[in-house]
C-alpha cells in the first residue's frame, strides 16, 4: 500500500469515524443540531447541516459500511486522485443532503456519509471509464452499477437515504467527467 496515496482516504475515513464517536460523546439536541433536518435548512437557515451530516450517524453498522467501502475503493483505484477525492467526497454528501431536502417531506432527518462514499466511487469509475476511451455508454454501465450499489444498500440495511445516494453518486459522476475533461485538456 503506498502511504501518501492512502492520506486522502485515510483523511476520510477518520473523518467519519470521529463523527461517529461525537454522536455517543455529545449531548442529544447537539447531535440533533448537526444532522440533517429538512425543516431546519428550510425554514431556519441552517445551511451547514448540508455538510455536517455527512460526519454524524448513529448507526455503527453505517460507519463500519462506509469505512469498508472507502477501503474497497482505495484498494481499486489507489487514490489516483489524490486530494482530489475530499472536495469530490464532501461535494457528493453534500449534494445528496440538498436533494433530501428538495425532494424529501419537511420532517425527514438524514444523516451519515454514504452520499459522499457513492460520490467517490462514481467519480472514480465515470473517471475511469472515460480515460480507458469510454463513451457514453459506459458512463451508463457506471450510472447501472451504481444504481445496483444503492438497491443492494437499501435492501441490506434500514433507514437508507436513497435520494442521498442517487444524487451523491450522479454528483460523483460529474467531477469524474469534469476532472477527465480538464486532465484531457491539460495532457492534450
Amino acid at each position: 500500500m503506498r502511504f501518501p496515496g492512502f492520506l486522502p482516504t485515510l483523511l476520510l475515513m477518520t473523518a467519519v469515524a470521529l463523527g461517529f464517536v461525537l454522536t455517543f460523546t455529545l449531548p442529544p439536541s447537539e447531535v440533533l443540531s448537526l444532522e440533517l433536518y429538512n425543516r431546519a435548512v428550510t425554514d431556519y437557515g441552517q445551511y451547514y447541516e448540508l455538510l455536517s451530516a455527512v460526519f454524524v450517524t448513529p448507526y455503527l453498522s453505517d460507519v463500519l459500511f462506509n469505512e469498508v467501502s472507502l477501503v474497497v475503493i482505495y484498494s481499486f483505484f489507489r487514490g489516483e486522485a489524490g486530494w482530489r477525492e475530499v472536495p469530490c467526497f464532501l461535494l457528493g454528501g453534500a449534494v445528496g443532503n440538498l436533494a433530501t431536502v428538495l425532494l424529501l417531506p419537511p420532517d425527514t432527518i438524514s444523516s451519515g456519509a454514504s452520499g459522499g462514499v457513492i460520490g467517490l466511487l462514481g467519480y472514480y469509475l465515470a473517471r475511469d471509464a472515460l480515460i480507458r476511451g469510454g463513451s457514453l455508454k459506459d458512463l451508463a454501465v457506471t450510472a447501472a452499477f451504481l444504481g445496483f450499489i444503492i438497491t443492494f444498500s437499501s435492501l441490506s440495511f434500514s433507514n437508507v437515504n436513497n435520494v442521498a445516494h442517487v444524487f451523491g453518486g450522479l454528483s460523483g459522476m460529474l467531477c469524474g467527467i469534469l476532472d477527465y475533461l480538464f486532465y484531457k485538456r491539460r495532457n492534450g
